[in-house]
């Protein structure tokens, strides 16, 4: 006796093309609650009374009042120097590379920063030769091995 397959019935909790799985949830357009706070903060008074209270602040020896306006006031310069030199042209190995980025960041002539994001480049760059070296190893062994394989033996 054969058996028919049993069809499971279709579940009414199904969402329609369209409809929200929420419907009650928040409506489009509706701000959360920060930016309601924001908005009524950022009046014209309230700005201006809070800038003339943080230059007080800073005046009076407020470091952290300090720091927030100079750091408002001029942006943190980006490194100009020319910072890819100790890694350009590919002269060396990696590891030679790597040691020139320290060296340069050890005599000042490119920012930590800068030498950390070298040093991060080189370590991807070593991730790819690693992977090309291992895929033409793979390869070479899949040769070899068809070629044992395919020859009487």
């Amino acid at each position: 006796m054969e058996k028919t397959p049993v069809q499971k019935p279709v579940p009414t909790t199904v969402f329609a093309p369209g409809r929200s799985g929420n419907p009650r949830g928040r409506q489009p357009g509706s701000k959360n609650k920060l930016t309601l706070l924001r908005e009524q903060l950022a009046t014209p008074e309230l700005l201006k009374f809070t800038v003339e209270a943080t230059v007080t602040a800073a005046k009076n020896g407020d470091v952290g009042a300090l720091k927030l306006l100079l750091e408002r006031l001029w942006a943190v310069p980006r490194a100009t120097l020319p910072v890819a030199e100790p890694i350009a042209g590919g002269a060396g190995t990696l590891a030679e590379r790597g040691q020139a980025v320290i060296d340069a960041a050890l005599a000042s002539k490119i920012p930590a920063d800068v030498a950390a994001l070298m040093l991060q480049s080189l370590q991807g760059q070593a991730r790819l030769v690693e992977s090309e070296d291992l895929q033409a190893r793979i390869e070479a062994l899949e040769r070899s091995f068809a070629a044992n394989t395919s020859s009487p033996n």
